[in-house]
């Protein structure tokens, strides 16, 4: 599926759009449920190709805008947003938080493929909406054109907090990798097994929601990783900024 930049795309009222491997450059909503419940749902999964091997499938933007509310969910095996904005937000009213679920790697800044530039990348998580992923990217080590930013924000009515969890698997080690910027404030949360920055990063950690849920960064392992790039050939000549009021390590998923 290929949405250009005059393109729109509307999946409303629990209806759902499966796909294979999509490419974005224009409009896409995917809002709200059906009167039973059930979400509004776009896919990017696994296809079964002519040999009956499985291919990953792939959400790939080199421009527009993508906004999951109201419950919607969006899933993709991996996400590359090179260029534009994805906006999760909210929770519908008898489902639960709005979703991006990523089945592998999420990457936020950088190149969306090979005829495309580096671009700048945003990815919002507002009023208790919710991303997983396992492993996430803010940014790329080899090209500073390339720009990402996360902004997680928020506590809704229903006490559901902005959330992005990156989590471990077989294949991934539940990483985040900050070469840009990323903040958590109003009570937002990410919480990922481990974290590396890069020299030119910024992580900010500040405030809480109206009923005093703080914001927080939460890690399974230790602090010392969060300042300091991992060694090896990917590394960087150091350590970006962290801004921390609310760092938890060694804690469990919640």
């Amino acid at each position: 599926m290929e949405i250009n930049r005059n393109g729109t795309l509307i999946v409303q009222d629990g209806g759902r759009v499966d796909g294979w491997r999509s490419y974005l450059g224009g409009t896409v909503l995917v809002s709200g449920t059906d009167a039973e419940g059930n979400p509004s749902i776009w896919t990017n999964f696994f296809y079964d190709n002519i040999a009956s091997e499985y291919e990953p499938g792939q959400l790939v933007m080199s421009g527009g805008i993508l906004s999951v509310e109201a419950g919607g969910r969006v899933l993709g095996e991996e996400v590359y947003l090179g260029l534009g904005t994805i906006a999760v937000k909210g929770a519908g009213a008898r489902s639960g938080p709005s979703l991006l679920q990523v089945g592998s790697r999420l990457t936020i800044g950088g190149r969306a493929g090979d005829r495309e530039p580096y671009g700048d990348g945003t990815l919002t998580i507002e009023d208790g909406g919710r991303v997983t992923s396992y492993q996430g990217i803010i940014g790329q080590s080899n090209d500073s054109t390339a720009k990402g930013y996360v902004l997680v924000s928020g506590v809704n009515s229903r006490g559901n907090r902005s959330t992005w969890e990156i989590l471990p698997s077989t294949y991934y080690r539940g990483e985040l990798r900050i070469y840009d910027t990323l903040d958590i404030e109003d009570g937002g949360r990410v919480i990922a097994r481990t974290a590396f920055t890069g020299e030119n990063s910024m992580v900010r950690v500040s405030g809480q929601s109206e009923n005093g849920v703080e914001s927080l960064l939460s890690l399974t392992f230790d602090l010392e990783r969060l300042t300091k790039p991992r060694a090896g050939p990917e590394s960087d000549d150091g350590g970006g900024d962290c801004e921390e009021s609310a760092i938890e390590v060694g804690v469990a998923f919640v």
